[in-house]
């Protein structure tokens, strides 16, 4: 049986950083006589600053948003679960413990996951970043280590080589460093070395993780991850007590079950309005998507700046108005946490090191956390 409305809705499927906006202005479907539903099984937690939780700068909670509260205060409704399958045709939405939900239209922004099967032992042994959550797992583990063997250094291995990677390996460092306990951090990276960075950022983060002993393995493929160590496809062994999984993010896979075109990530293809090619009344945003008319790098920011397009054009697509169009930052802002007390920002051919630079994303990072709470 499908739980019935008796009003044209909108469903958005996933609370990530592309419907945070939508979120905040629920109360704009209900004074024209929608209804606005979220379903999504956990909080928000916002990636940019989540690794300031594993080097124990932040606690969990201050890096969390209760989506779900900021949707309903607003006269929205929240459905606290996980979807399970998605019907175009039907259009509604399966979930894992309640009637299926039905749409008029539907919105995806389901994040992405760290697709562990492309490393043989990887879903077995060690932590993958996604989801967020996973950071407090590897401090606690960490601290484990450090109260069990005091003396003996923390071996972890880190398999990335993008921003997120970076500033796990530098938080991880840190946490190290406030315990007064030996790391012995390795962070192997087979493709290009932090892409989404200026090359001084790049010649930067090197440089500073040089300084704290940490190894960097560049154009290093790993073959297979063991209990004990990580083993790559040029024969070397790296013995470690802790692994992060942290590469090549993909789209949510409940993405690949539904019946619309795909893009080669397994993404939704989307118009510039962010709807379907093929069904104008699926959206999607964030991680969840690849432009009709060609890839679509994927960051934090870049997807919060999808909001106010996805939010227009839900309503518009209620109402029949025209669409707005979503357009691609050309040179967007980049920002990383050092774990020192400093950090990076760069913008375009302009690069910021240091302690301000911190300071800057701290800042960003807290104002826009601020900005959603209910």
């Amino acid at each position: 049986m499908v739980a019935a409305t008796p009003r044209k809705r909108v469903l958005l499927l996933g609370g990530g950083h592309a419907h945070l906006h939508t979120l905040k202005h629920a109360d704009a479907f209900l004074e024209r006589g929608y209804e606005l539903a979220l379903l999504a099984a956990d909080r928000f937690w916002y990636s940019d600053w989540a690794t300031g939780i594993l080097g124990g700068d932040y606690s969990p909670l201050l890096d969390q948003i209760d989506i779900g509260r900021l949707v309903t205060s607003r006269g929205g409704r929240f459905f606290l679960d996980e979807a399970t399958r998605v019907d175009v045709r039907e259009q509604v939405v399966h979930r894992r413990n309640g009637e299926p939900l039905s749409w008029d239209v539907l919105s995806l922004n389901l994040g992405c996951v760290v697709p562990l099967e492309r490393i043989p032992g990887a879903a077995e042994y060690g932590y993958p970043i996604k989801p967020i959550g996973n950071l407090c797992r590897i401090r606690e583990k960490l601290q484990a280590h450090f109260r069990r063997q005091p003396g003996q250094p923390a071996r972890v291995v880190v398999i990335g080589g993008d921003g997120l990677a970076c500033e796990v390996v530098a938080n991880i460092e840190r946490l190290a460093r406030r315990h007064g306990r030996p790391v012995r951090l390795t962070l192997l990276c087979a493709g290009r070395f932090l892409k989404e960075a200026p090359e001084g950022a790049i010649e930067a983060v090197l440089t500073s993780f040089q300084a704290r002993g940490v190894e960097v393995e560049l154009e290093t493929r790993v073959a297979r991850v063991e209990k004990d160590a990580v083993y790559t496809t040029d024969g070397r062994s790296f013995p470690c007590d802790l692994v992060v999984h942290a590469f090549g993010l993909k789209p949510h896979p409940l993405l690949g079950q539904i019946d619309l075109p795909h893009c080669e990530s397994g993404g939704l293809r989307v118009t510039e309005a962010l709807h379907s090619v093929a069904a104008p009344n699926v959206f999607a945003g964030g991680g969840c998507v690849s432009l009709a008319c060609g890839r679509l790098p994927h960051s934090p920011s870049l997807s919060a700046s999808e909001g106010p397009v996805l939010f227009h054009n839900l309503l518009a697509t209620l109402e029949g108005r025209p669409l707005l169009t979503f357009r691609n930052q050309p040179s967007s802002l980049f920002t990383l946490n050092l774990g020192d007390d400093t950090g990076l920002a760069a913008w375009g051919g302009y690069l910021l090191q240091g302690r301000l630079a911190w300071w800057f994303k701290d800042w960003r990072d807290r104002r826009f956390l601020a900005a959603y709470q209910a």
